[in-house]
């Protein structure tokens, strides 16, 4: 028989299995990838600023295609500047 802990952690271990098998990736893996802190993440939850999410029981989930779609939104490219015009 399981105890509470294992239990819970049983549990979460599905959900993260099953968020994976429809295409989501839970909050701990965007912040690896982005390292942002997990304030910052939270905040743009709030504010409505970051990529489109799902809340699986205590946990935040992020559709994987949308996910990379608002990280190609934000690709930085380099733009050559003429450096005679800045001096």
């Amino acid at each position: 028989m399981l105890s509470g802990m294992d239990l819970e952690t049983a549990s979460a271990s599905r959900v993260r299995e099953l968020a994976d098998s429809l295409g989501y990736v839970p909050d701990s893996d965007v912040l690896l990838m982005t390292e942002w802190s997990p304030a910052t993440l939270e905040a743009y939850r709030k504010r409505g600023d970051g990529p489109p999410y799902v809340r699986f029981g205590a946990r935040y989930y992020y559709p994987r295609q949308q996910l990379a779609e608002y990280l190609a939104e934000r690709v930085n490219e380099r733009r050559k500047v003429d450096a005679k015009g800045l001096l």
